[in-house]
């Protein structure tokens, strides 16, 4: 019924803006066309000009997490339909960026991780914004998944300032000890002792540090694998300098 659907009454793709078949409304020539990393560092997911596994800052220091799964460099189209789903809460736009990186999970991930875990918002940008994006693609995705179950484990401890504009080591000391397991998991004491492997979610990593963080208080709570999905990775290393 719904191949019919769409045949009869075909989608406009939201980048061309011409009518699409495809079953999300971005056609099949958009969606080639937007921006991924060909050769991502294993770790962090950051472009890398070459073939090399681990970028240069993730072989100096290892980060908290074992790997990210970027969907997308953060550019052009994307960067662009990210912002209007943040700042005006364009929710056609969040389930378009739902089915994308959906997508590109299903075509890259063989072990699927136990829980889905979203890295909880700021409180500034939740009051200031009305809308925890990252729970909400936290709840899109696993729903899409099924067999990966939402877990918001995760609260803010304390005011974080936003991390725009924030050089490389401004924004690790901004969120070191900014994340903790809410009550109820602190009462079972490890809290998420029952899964071996954690997925962690946040719409765009820029340095990494919030992950990090996040990932830490998973690793300490018991945790033994925990991966990072972003929808899209910067592909700029902060100038300390700057």
């Amino acid at each position: 019924i719904l191949k019919t659907v769409t045949r009869r009454f075909p989608r406009t793709c939201r980048a061309c803006g011409q009518d699409t078949q495809a079953p999300v409304d971005c056609c099949f020539a958009c969606q080639r066309a937007l921006p991924r990393a060909r050769w991502p560092c294993q770790r962090c997911g950051l472009a890398l000009a070459t073939p090399d596994l681990l970028c240069e800052l993730c072989r100096m220091v290892r980060p908290a997490f074992d790997r990210t799964r970027a969907s997308f460099i953060h550019t052009g189209l994307v960067a662009r339909w990210l912002l209007r789903f943040k700042r005006h809460h364009d929710l056609t736009l969040g389930y378009l960026l739902t089915r994308l990186m959906l997508k590109a999970l299903m075509d890259s991930v063989q072990t699927w991780p136990e829980a889905l875990v979203p890295i909880p918002s700021p409180m500034s940008q939740s009051l200031w914004r009305g809308l925890d994006h990252r729970q909400w693609l936290s709840r899109q995705l696993a729903g899409g998944l099924g067999q990966t179950r939402f877990h918001g484990c995760l609260r803010t401890t304390r005011w974080m300032k936003a991390q725009s504009g924030l050089t490389m080591s401004k924004r690790f000391a901004n969120v070191r000890g900014g994340f903790e397991l809410k009550a109820k998991g602190r009462a079972r004491g490890a809290g998420m002792a029952p899964f071996e492997s954690v997925a962690l979610l946040d719409d765009r990593m820029v340095s990494g540090a919030t992950a990090h963080q996040a990932a830490r208080v998973l690793k300490d709570a018991g945790v033994s694998d925990v991966e990072v999905w972003v929808l899209a990775r910067d592909n700029l290393l902060l100038d300390d300098g700057v």
